[in-house]
């Protein structure tokens, strides 16, 4: 269950802030950093995993090789080495979008959205249906409270995926949320319409 602070209030996600093929879990979500707690008894297979994808790629520097080793990195919690892996292969494969998903993956988890965003918002624009992508974009937009932006991207994909429960289960939490927020805004300005009205008649 992931979290994200609004005002002095949390706003509970219902879903797991990392990309289905990760085999972590999502221990807490701040509004500037995410952390993860790694199944101990994962660690050694992941180690495994990256060794055996650095010698693929070594065997073979211009295959897509990087690509699992990029995710391979994000699994153990080597946000910066999966970062760079997905640079250097992205020079050759500029348009292989799973690679900047997972880029965009790892700078999230890293806290830094704002290199995070562009990679993911340059898939969602040319796959409307990437899942992953849209998710990890809509977490972006909540971080920075841009629920509406959220709930644009949310609506969009599960047009295509109605079936993602979780996803709709968010959704409907962003919805009451923003109009929590405006029902505040609304409550405010009528406040604010009194007291000037009381302030006209004390002068009349």
């Amino acid at each position: 269950m992931a979290q994200t602070l609004i005002g002095s209030r949390k706003l509970q996600l219902a879903y797991p802030a990392q990309a289905e093929a990760c085999d972590y879990r999502i221990c807490a979500v701040t509004t500037g950093k995410l952390y993860y707690i790694v199944p101990a008894d994962l660690r050694g297979h992941m180690e495994d995993d990256i060794i055996h994808y650095q010698q693929r790629l070594g065997s073979v520097p211009d295959s897509h090789v990087f690509l699992p080793l990029a995710t391979a990195y994000c699994k153990a919690g080597k946000y910066r080495e999966a970062v760079e892996t997905c640079l250097q292969g992205l020079e050759k494969y500029p348009d292989y979008w799973a690679a900047q998903v997972v880029l965009g993956q790892a700078y999230l988890m890293q806290g830094m959205l704002d290199e995070a965003l562009p990679q993911l918002e340059v898939v969602v624009r040319e796959a409307a249906n990437n899942l992953m992508a849209s998710k990890l974009l809509g977490q972006i937009y909540v971080q920075q409270g841009r629920f509406e932006e959220a709930v644009e991207r949310y609506r969009i994909i599960l047009t295509y995926y109605p079936e993602c429960a979780d996803l709709r289960e968010v959704l409907l939490q962003l919805e009451a949320e923003i109009k929590h927020q405006h029902e505040e805004t609304l409550q405010a300005l009528e406040e604010w319409l009194t007291q000037i009205r009381v302030c006209r008649d004390k002068a009349a």
